[in-house]
């Protein structure tokens, strides 16, 4: 059974940082299939998950009121959108959190059921406002950039922005957005657009509109009404059961950024602070073959103010490659030693033949060793 001691012990870091520093370089960057995006996001959501979406910075505010400010920084990198569905017991709502705003899915879905009621009542002519489009809301978002030292060329560039985000937290971005109602049961998150603007139906929204403004689409937020419940409505009408979720727009990291992200948080320290110069190297390759060709040139130098000793024996005298693998230099140390019938296996004999062997005069004759009997072993020589 190996033993364990504080050298075994402290022998394993270098070990665990290798592996830490490959999971980092070359773990894989799989990716959401295309056609299993809705399943994917409708499963988070509805399991009371954070779904997480990336923009880039300046295509988000294309063909928005805020469009300007985009134009104001090509270099922000991504915003990154936080998701999630929060049932609400105790106002009796369907809550959707993107990042720091509240929108209430039931609310508007309300609205639009109740302004539908009343065009019926009204007549054929009112049918066409049985819609409800909110007032406008603005949600801070984090955002990040793909700047940093440790991104390495071939990451994904979702992964590179959320790393920037994680180390660096920096300021959030205000983004406006509209929650719009266009059918019973129907609710839809848009960005702040000029067409909001004195809008006069769902005739007015074009398919171009729809293509940069809308951020998602819930169908099935439940509006029935039940006597007895809280407002005169049931209390689980908040459950996401018939939910259904469509159209998310933005990009998913991928299904291994939950790893990289223990990584670069909680062990950020131990992986990347003291090795920081290695990731500048990889990703100087001239650098790096200057600091080779240097070692080299210095391992030279040495060898030959040794005396130029034969070179396998005296790189394996060298204290680096006999703490880091004293059995290697053990080994090649006793090839380098031989005796009458070839080379010394044990390190006395090797003594011995280097001049710490035993005073002339000695006996050449040993007698056989005895080995001490135990309770697994049969007892050796028992003539002695």
């Amino acid at each position: 059974m190996p033993r364990c001691s504080i050298t075994r012990v402290l022998g394993l870091l270098p070990l665990t940082w290798l592996c830490l520093v490959g999971t980092w370089l070359f773990l894989p960057f799989p990716e959401v299939p295309p056609a299993h995006r809705d399943a994917y996001i409708s499963q988070t959501l509805r399991g009371g998950g954070a779904l997480t979406t990336l923009h880039p910075y300046s295509d988000f505010y294309k063909g928005t009121v805020d469009r300007v400010r985009g134009s104001h920084c090509e270099d922000c990198g991504a915003l990154i959108l936080d998701w999630r569905l929060v049932a609400d017991t105790k106002t009796d709502a369907l809550i959707l959190r993107l990042g720091d705003a509240r929108l209430n899915l039931t609310d508007a879905a309300l609205h639009t059921s109740n302004n539908a009621a009343a065009a019926l009542t009204a007549g054929k002519d009112a049918v066409e406002k049985s819609w409800y489009l909110g007032d406008k809301v603005t949600a801070r978002v984090r955002h990040g950039t793909t700047d940093d030292a440790i991104n390495m060329p071939w990451f994904r560039w979702t992964d590179k922005v959320l790393v920037g985000d994680v180390l660096h937290g920096m300021a959030d971005k205000e983004v406006d957005l509209r929650v719009y109602s266009p059918a019973p049961g129907v609710v839809e998150i848009w960005k702040e657009l000029t067409l909001w603007g004195g809008f006069p139906g769902p005739k007015a929204i074009r398919d171009p509109d729809r293509m940069i403004g809308l951020l998602a689409s819930f169908s099935g937020v439940s509006v029935q009404q039940v006597e007895g419940g809280r407002g005169g409505y049931a209390a689980n009408r908040a459950k996401t059961v018939d939910l259904a979720i469509s159209g998310v727009k933005g990009d998913l990291p991928s299904t291994t950024w939950p790893v990289r992200r223990t990584i670069c948080g909680p062990l950020f320290v131990p992986t990347f602070y003291l090795p920081l110069p290695f990731f500048y190297l990889v990703r100087e390759p001239m650098a790096l073959l200057i600091m080779c060709a240097v070692g080299a040139l210095a391992i030279l130098g040495l060898w030959v103010r040794a005396g130029t000793p034969d070179m396998k024996l005296w790189f394996a005298g060298l204290p680096v490659i006999r703490l880091c693998c004293p059995g290697r230099a053990r080994r090649a140390r006793r090839r380098g030693v031989w005796g009458p019938s070839g080379p010394v296996q044990d390190e006395e004999d090797e003594a011995g033949l280097l001049g710490g062997g035993p005073k002339e005069g000695a006996s050449m004759f040993v007698m056989p060793s005895v080995a001490k009997p135990s309770k697994s072993r049969a007892r050796v020589l028992d003539k002695y």
